[in-house]
């Protein structure tokens, strides 16, 4: 699932799969699987998945705190699609 940043973000805000798990302590598996679940917003350049390190650490700690009130993956993807309206 490709998702495009939000307009007006900066480039050089712009991390990759791998640096986004090392910052949030998740592992580049779960990233990879909360972003094939549409929990996590990137954009493609060339053949990467490209991560907005600020909107996406939000989402990372919001989807923990979801799944610590034992939401399910599909509950917290419909939780933070109403946070963007």
């Amino acid at each position: 699932m490709e998702k495009s940043s939000k307009a007006g973000k900066s480039a050089n805000n712009l991390v990759t799969a791998k640096r986004l798990a090392a910052v949030t302590k998740e592992s580049y598996s779960t990233i990879d699987h909360w972003s094939g679940e549409g929990l996590l917003i990137y954009r493609r350049v060339g053949s990467r998945r490209m991560y907005d390190l600020d909107e996406n650490v939000r989402r990372c700690n919001r989807i923990r705190e979801l799944q610590a009130e034992e939401l399910s993956l599909k509950l917290i993807k419909k939780e933070l699609s109403n946070k963007e309206t």
